[in-house]
């Protein structure tokens, strides 16, 4: 089935619906430090002087409030084309009775093979990764190092749920090879065969992943999207800041390490970003307007979102068979 990195990434959308794919645009940056809103400035009231210190703060914490539930409501976009794969839940099994027959043809090729930990992106993926923080609060102690959601299976994952005693013979000679290969027998190659990763459902996908991005493209081209972009880009050259869109920004720090201590300049240019998010309605007509193109594009791709769908389903089932077989 050709290089085995393509392979490698075709098989992570056996797993996942993916996230729409997003170039980011270009955009120039003033000193973040010359801004005139700094972390502190968002959180100072703003009610009138004849109003109590005690309303002030109340009136505030629940203005806060209700803008962080909205972005978070906000946040927890599910694509249309979610529907046509598996859950989360459903991932889990799959590769559980994946890393089994996996596990159990390492061993007869002389192997002993430990499953990586299990993380469904389904729960993971988050926008802050491509969009940035949308919640001045997380923005203010976070800035751009983007935090996963737990994926919350604590600790009953693919790994815990193999034996633990015994580590990997990944660095034996020949273990790579016989896990996977350009000629397809790799242990691997074989086990995601045996559930139903075959050609057919390699052809589906690739069809999914050209209107998907088609999809998005448009989405981001779209009238609405662009003038939010400019509105977006108008409030930060208020604040001192010079960006045409968010993922410029967001690139610009995806660079870094992510472990690194954040600094008042990364502080400042978070909050401005996810302050002009709140006040232009930024991600709701990102994600309002992709769910629109989503939904006709799969309209127009019944055919292929019905057949992964239907693959989906069969893969599934028969990871469960293969997980009510006794252990060995």
């Amino acid at each position: 089935m050709g290089n085995p990195l393509v392979r490698t990434l075709s098989r992570a959308l056996s797993v996942i619906a993916i996230i729409g794919l997003f170039c980011a645009g270009c955009g120039s940056q003033n000193d973040a430090e010359k801004s005139s809103l700094s972390a502190e400035d968002l959180y100072k009231s703003t009610a009138p002087k004849n109003q109590s210190s005690d309303n002030q703060k109340k009136d505030s914490t629940e203005q806060k409030k209700k803008s962080f539930d909205k972005i978070n409501d906000e946040m927890k976009y599910s694509s249309p084309f979610d529907a046509y794969f598996m859950n989360a839940d459903q991932q889990q099994v799959v590769q559980s009775a994946t890393d089994k027959l996996t596990k159990k043809c390492m061993a007869k090729k002389g192997y002993k093979y430990q499953p990586a930990a299990f993380s469904s992106s389904a729960k993971n993926s988050s926008w802050k990764t491509i969009w940035g923080p949308s919640d001045p609060e997380d923005a203010k102690l976070n800035g751009y190092t983007f935090q996963y959601e737990d994926d919350g299976n604590n600790g009953n994952d693919a790994a815990s749920s193999q034996s633990t005693d015994t580590a990997s013979d990944e660095n034996k000679p020949g273990y790579l090879h016989a896990l996977v290969n350009q000629e397809d027998t790799g242990c691997d190659d074989i086990s995601r065969a045996a559930l139903g990763y075959n050609a057919q459902w390699f052809s589906q996908i690739s069809a999914f992943e050209k209107a998907r991005m088609n999809a998005d493209a448009n989405a981001i081209n779209d009238a609405k999207v662009q003038s939010a972009m400019s509105q977006w880009s108008a409030c930060m050259k208020k604040k001192g800041l010079s960006y045409d869109e968010p993922r410029v920004i967001v690139d610009s720090y995806r660079k870094k390490n992510n472990e690194r201590t954040i600094d008042a300049s990364e502080r400042t240019t978070a909050v401005a970003d996810a302050e002009c998010k709140v006040s232009t309605d930024f991600m709701k007509t990102i994600l309002t307007t992709m769910n629109a193109y989503e939904t006709r594009s799969i309209k127009d791709n019944q055919a292929t979102m019905d057949k992964i769908k239907e693959i989906s389903a069969s893969i599934f089932k028969k990871a469960q068979t293969e997980l009510s077989k006794p252990g060995e």
